[in-house]
């Protein structure tokens, strides 16, 4: 495969991992969908290095480990309302 076809490859894991959050955040809908960022996140870090671009791998890096951000910024926004 060539490098513009990695690059593509781990752009559109990256897209299809930001779009599994949309039910969750946008339409405040409760759907497991998040769940794939498990799974094609991983593939397109590791085709983000095949490709040698950093940017992806980070994105990706960032998209797979996003379930921990939002859990933690969940629990914090609970923490300090629960302050009050």
């Amino acid at each position: 495969m060539s490098k513009k076809s990695y690059i593509t490859l781990s752009l559109l894991c990256f897209l299809i991992g930001a779009a599994t959050w949309i039910p969750n955040i946008a339409l405040n809908e409760s759907n497991s969908l998040f769940l794939l960022t498990f799974l094609i996140n991983p593939v397109g870090i590791l085709l983000g290095y095949k490709a040698n671009h950093n940017l992806l791998m980070i994105l990706n890096a960032i998209m797979a480990a996003s379930f921990f951000v939002f859990m933690f910024v969940g629990y914090a926004i609970e923490f300090f309302l629960s302050l009050t």
